[in-house]
């Protein structure tokens, strides 16, 4: 008995997976889920009449054999029952689909590349586990090795090693004690050596007041600090892992970098406003391609914009309000 149907949303399904999808995105479904192309949607409704309202199941069979079947679900949206028993346009079938199951396959697709994303954390993490589990193993027996060694060169010295380890530590002490007795009591170890490779001298010891470096080195250390702390922000949004990376043509720190030229231009003062039709006509005026709808790419941009704001107030101390006006 035939418990499925194909109706006209399951072949809409089949054209998006098997036909629209590319190749790098198909094969990652295969590989997450097991998903074999190309796909034969199906659905099966369930009616719940004191509800009102219908549930369709959409699923693939991944696997079949004497007496097991295995599906892979796509979709279960539930929808009312009157529209359930609407003609299509073609008055040949019922709707059997909800108006936005659009969005329904592009969270599909979405759940596959955080289930992918979750595996390579997991694999990153036990990876991690046994370097640090190996290297715990190297440091124990080179532990192992040095004690075995200082037993050994206890018995063949004996008390001519603890003389001589005691000489040593009498000059270390002397040494020490010396360098305290030339150091200004006003001083501490680090300033006396600052000013011992420096030459710069410290303010008289009535006041007990460190002598300032010049404002011009200040600024050089500040300026080199702030660099370092841009170049470091900068890499962090080139490379952070974006969902839906793979929907735009060519490396993601390209479409990125756009981006942030972009933000410098549009900025003003503490406030973002982005229309999502300009950034994306922007982006392709410059030669960047996407591989999917200007709908669907919204979505890593959308997220990558979300991410400058909030790595921009927590490492640069920088507050900026981006504001979605379409």
């Amino acid at each position: 008995m035939q418990v499925t149907k194909k109706s006209q949303e399951d072949k809409a399904w089949d054209q998006f997976i098997n036909d629209d999808l590319p190749l790098e995105i198909q094969n990652l479904v295969s590989e997450v889920v097991g998903l074999p192309f190309p796909i034969d949607t199906r659905s099966i409704a369930y009616v719940n009449i004191d509800s009102r309202s219908c549930k369709i199941i959409r699923l693939v069979v991944t696997q079949r054999n004497n007496r097991n079947v295995t599906f892979l679900k796509l979709s279960e949206p539930t929808i009312p029952l009157e529209r359930t028993l609407t003609l299509n346009n073609r008055q040949d079938d019922f709707l059997l689909h909800i108006e936005n199951e659009e969005d329904l396959r592009m969270s599909f697709i979405l759940t596959i590349l955080d289930k992918k994303e979750q595996a390579e954390r997991e694999e990153m993490a036990q990876r991690k586990d046994m370097e640090k589990i190996e290297r715990e193993e190297e440091e124990r027996k080179a532990v192992l090795n040095i004690l075995r060694l200082e037993a050994q060169e206890r018995v063949y010295s004996g008390k001519e090693i603890k003389q001589k380890n005691d000489e040593l530590i009498e000059q270390k002490m002397a040494q020490r004690a010396a360098e305290a007795k030339e150091r200004p009591i006003h001083m501490s170890p680090e300033q006396w050596e600052w000013n011992k490779k420096t030459g710069r001298m410290y303010s008289s010891r009535e006041t007990g007041m460190v002598q300032s470096q010049s404002n011009s080195t200040f600024n050089q250390a500040e300026d080199k600090y702030t660099i370092q702390q841009r170049e470091k922000f900068k890499e962090k949004l080139l490379t952070h892992p974006i969902k839906g990376d793979q929907f735009i043509g060519g490396p993601p720190s390209k479409w990125r970098g756009f981006i942030l030229k972009w933000i410098k231009t549009h900025q003003e003062e503490d406030s973002l406003i982005v229309s999502m039709k300009v950034l994306l006509s922007d982006m392709n005026a410059s030669g960047i391609t996407f591989n999917q709808k200007d709908s669907h790419i919204q979505h890593p941009v959308k997220e990558f914009l979300l991410f400058y704001q909030e790595r921009l107030k927590r490492e640069m101390k920088r507050k900026v309000n981006v504001i979605f006006v379409d």
